[in-house]
């Protein structure tokens, strides 16, 4: 027979840390876009023809 409580609690634990994971993917996405930004924010400018 099948234990609905231990079903959802894995099936919970396993969502939470899909969840977790991709919120910190996401900011290490957010973060490595603010430091690319400032590190080409002092470059060169294009150059209008």
């Amino acid at each position: 027979m099948t234990d609905w409580g231990q079903a959802g609690f894995i099936g919970g634990v396993g969502f939470g840390t899909v969840l977790v994971v991709l919120i910190v993917l996401a900011l290490v996405v957010w973060l490595a876009g603010i430091i690319i930004n400032r590190t080409h924010r002092g470059g060169e400018k294009p150059e209008s023809k």
